[in-house]
């Protein structure tokens, strides 16, 4: 049984094309799942919190790069089965092709959605820009959920796992106190005393209803398999370096 809470980290949800939402590259594809799966899945977590009285605001459901599939497809079936969704967006993409309208961004809030940054531009390697850099991405963002939203926001997301220290204080000096990073954990640590970094399990477009069920246990093969995985990569990337995100695309072809 799930003891704690848990975050899985979904993307876009498609009805007939993995190119109606989201961006359009293979690494982004591999994340996009049907409509029809998607509706199973949380049917399938929904039966799972009620069969064993869980809350369902312990399963965090976060989607990130904000694809219009969120307001389409996704926050009506979150809405059936009596969820509430965390929205990562990656702000440069706001009003335009197969992303998030302004106002989709404040009808979702509205409904009592969590509205989160993910950054501007969405940069492949986010820890490797200079820090000047890399305060602009998250300043700008926030800046333009705030003002949209007319809200202060606290969550945020990561974009392709790029995580650090460095990046955890400016974003605790910028009053987040949610950073959803993509590590497979249900381990919530502290950056400050205000602001915590929260582990996601992902979702895949082969991921099965079993396996999402799976993830919801806290003792699963589904999570091991995840956590060794994210380990492996975690080395890889330290050992290519640079080099990661140029290879990676090139085995994506």
């Amino acid at each position: 049984m799930m003891r704690k809470m848990i975050s899985l980290m979904y993307h876009d949800v498609y009805e007939h094309s993995v190119h109606e939402s989201g961006f359009q590259t293979a690494p982004a594809n591999k994340y996009k799942i049907s409509k029809e799966e998607f509706a199973k899945q949380i049917q399938r977590i929904s039966q799972y919190c009620t069969d064993r009285n869980i809350l369902k605001e312990n399963v965090m459901l976060t989607f990130d790069d904000g694809g219009a599939s969120f307001y389409s497809i996704i926050a009506p079936i979150l809405k059936e089965y009596g969820f509430k969704g965390y929205f990562f967006i990656s702000t440069a993409f706001i009003n335009t092709k197969g992303f998030l309208t302004s106002d989709q961004v404040i009808s979702l809030h509205e409904e009592g959605h969590f509205i989160g940054a993910h950054s501007h531009t969405h940069p492949g390697m986010l820890n490797k820009l200079p820090l000047v850099e890399l305060e602009e991405e998250w300043s700008v963002s926030i800046k333009i959920l705030n003002e949209l939203l007319k809200i202060k926001t606290t969550h945020v997301s990561i974009p392709g796992g790029s995580f650090s220290k460095e990046m955890g204080n400016i974003l605790a000096s910028k009053g987040i106190e949610s950073i959803f990073i993509s590590q497979p954990t249900d381990k919530i640590e502290l950056i400050s005393d205000n602001c915590r970094t929260i582990g996601r399990f992902a979702i895949y477009n082969n991921t099965k209803v079993s396996e999402v069920e799976d993830l919801l246990k806290t003792i699963s093969v589904t999570r091991l398999r995840q956590i060794v995985k994210w380990k492996s990569l975690i080395l890889f990337k330290y050992l290519l370096g640079t080099n990661y995100l140029r290879i990676r695309k090139f085995l994506l072809k």
